[in-house]
């Protein structure tokens, strides 16, 4: 039985440039597939920003995006507010992560708001450990 992680399944490839792809039909059963997805595993991203925040009534927050290599990141980004001393913490999972500080607009009456600005980013990597101490500096 292999044990791989991948966001997608090649049951054929090693490595995803060797793979094809298959589609499944809803029901539907692949016989001598073997396979093992190991249990969803969280880590801690504890950090601060530091350099000149707004002043007033915004809303900063540190947006963590997937990246993986070749293929484009996964999902939109999300992540915490920042708190009123700078710090920051945010749950992920194993990988590697561009980390931005975004300032957005207060939410209209429906809920919705929108990006004003990107401040300031990074990459980072969670590597099976949780991780402290990430400074995101803004300067003017």
């Amino acid at each position: 039985m292999q044990q791989r992680i991948f966001d997608f399944l090649y049951p054929d490839a090693q490595d995803i440039s060797d793979a094809t792809g298959f589609d499944v039909e809803l029901g539907q059963t692949v016989s001598g597939l073997q396979l093992q997805i190991p249990p969803s595993v969280w880590y801690t991203v504890r950090g601060k920003v530091i350099g000149e925040l707004p002043t007033g009534p915004h809303q900063i927050s540190v947006m963590f995006s997937r990246t993986m290599g070749t293929i484009d990141g996964i999902g939109g980004p999300s992540g915490p507010k920042v708190e009123q001393d700078g710090t920051f913490e945010h749950q992920v999972q194993s990988g590697d992560y561009t980390v931005e500080v975004w300032e957005f607009a207060l939410p209209e009456p429906d809920g919705r708001t929108s990006v004003l600005r990107k401040f300031a980013g990074t990459n980072v990597r969670v590597n099976k450990v949780d991780l402290e101490g990430i400074e995101i500096c803004i300067s003017s």
